[in-house]
């Protein structure tokens, strides 16, 4: 009813706010300018750029794991990269995080060898963005779908795939690295930069998504964006979270308005 669409507007409005608010407290700042490259984050764990846009690459002695793919010419690139520093190894798994073309374009290169993985409802926003003009020419279809939870394997190392709700986004996967203890969020609440993504989308959605992720032994969140947030960092907003929610509420309850609440609440 009237209340609870009243809840989530102004819920939403207030916590882009405050992620935005918080986003030079946490991160690193990302580098703009269009580069390509391969760099070690830990581990076996490599952060790959195009641009502005990041992923990641697993590179096991069992095979390689591409994160988001980005688009054909990077992927091609990367492919390249890899044959000229490691000839012979096999590309194994991509992992789709998010439907969006700037992301998603490019597993076709890998396609001959690799199995592409996603959450359930990648296929479905990827046919939904062809058929409104959105895009995705280059985008191919998952094999491998899962609900809630996935998990990989490359020899003797496992990677964790979790699903956490968006409202804009609603196939968002985070790909967690247990052995380098690190989170590859690439449109997950970034409380770095202009975050492009920072949309688990309202109060409640982001506390829920920073419920999901406590629980892990990570120490870092790297997002698409470049940037990187470490866990304590990312984990001090939630009570904050949890005092917008009980402010938001009170408000709601004496029928202020939004832009009351906007003006009162303080970020």
């Amino acid at each position: 009813g009237p209340p609870g669409f009243m809840m989530r507007l102004v819920s939403h409005v207030l916590m882009m706010a405050a992620f935005a608010a918080a986003a030079p407290l946490f991160a690193q700042e990302a580098t703009p300018q269009r580069v390509r490259s391969r760099t070690h984050l830990r581990g076996d764990l490599f952060l790959v750029q195009d641009g502005d846009q990041y992923s990641v690459l697993y590179d096991t002695p069992h095979g390689v794991l591409v994160g988001d793919p980005l688009n054909t010419s990077f992927a091609r690139w990367l492919r390249d990269d890899m044959a000229k520093s490691q000839p012979g190894k096999v590309v194994r798994f991509v992992v789709h995080t998010h439907h969006d073309p700037v992301r998603a374009g490019g597993a076709g290169v890998f396609d001959s060898t690799a199995e592409i993985v996603a959450h359930e409802g990648f296929n479905r926003e990827v046919e939904y963005l062809r058929r409104s003009g959105g895009g995705a020419a280059d985008v191919l279809p998952a094999e491998t779908e899962y609900r809630a939870q996935h998990t990989i394997t490359l020899g003797g190392r496992t990677v964790e795939l979790l699903h956490i709700a968006s409202a804009h986004a609603p196939a968002l996967t985070a790909v967690y690295f247990p052995a380098e203890r690190v989170l590859f969020a690439s449109r997950y609440p970034a409380l770095g930069g202009a975050s492009r993504g920072a949309s688990a989308s309202t109060p409640p959605g982001g506390r829920a998504w920073l419920e999901r992720i406590e629980p892990l032994h990570f120490e870092v969140v790297a997002h698409g964006d470049g940037t990187t947030t470490p866990k304590q960092a990312l984990l001090a907003i939630k009570p904050y979270v949890e005092e917008l929610l009980s402010a938001v509420r009170r408000g709601i309850a004496a029928n202020r308005s939004l832009a009351t609440l906007q003006e009162q609440i303080a970020l």
